[in-house]
């Protein structure tokens, strides 16, 4: 229900059918929302010395760090640690804090429309990079992702596949909180 809505307020201020500021007001509601989704389940598995095992990096805007977080609490249930940086990041920096967190796995959230040339300019950055993370991108409500971003690992359409593709990897690389 969350996404949906998510996804609806990036369509409809894309539109000029709401403007900016009530577009935030939205995000934020959201955003409280799943905060007090979290307030009940008690503190997240500790991180360690290695920090999280997935970050998530939003593509875009605010509404891109909410589905992040929402994805985050989902895959929490499965023992995965994953933190999501703030969208306000510049590029530059999202991609400064992967090489110094060297997460195993980057999560790059996008909601339509748009955000797909951000996913993509992250991707090519990240594929430069030395020790290059395993890399997901998350096109939510997207019908189409085969071929849509170049240097990504794997892509998906939903929560629940980008749930099953972190509980994959996780399995094959052993990431799940002990």
């Amino acid at each position: 229900v969350l996404l949906p809505a998510l996804e609806h307020v990036r369509r409809d201020r894309a539109a000029g059918m709401i403007g900016a500021e009530d577009a935030a007001r939205v995000v934020q509601g959201i955003a409280g929302m799943v905060d007090q989704l979290d307030e009940g389940d008690g503190p997240p598995p500790d991180a360690g010395e290695e920090g999280a095992a997935v970050l998530g990096c939003p593509a875009v805007d605010r509404a891109d760090e909410v589905a992040l977080r929402i994805l985050a609490r989902l895959v929490a249930a499965d023992g995965i640690r994953m933190e999501v940086l703030p969208a306000e990041l510049l590029t530059g920096e999202v991609v400064g804090e992967i090489m110094a967190r060297r997460p195993r796995a980057v999560v790059i959230g996008s909601l339509p429309p748009g955000g797909l040339g951000e996913a993509r300019y992250l991707c090519k950055r990240l594929a430069a990079a030395p020790a290059a993370p395993w890399v997901l991108v998350a096109r939510w409500g997207v019908a189409a992702v085969a071929s849509e971003t170049p240097g990504a690992t794997a892509t998906v359409r939903s929560l629940a596949e980008g749930r099953d593709q972190l509980q994959q990897f996780a399995r094959t690389t052993k990431m799940s909180a002990a």
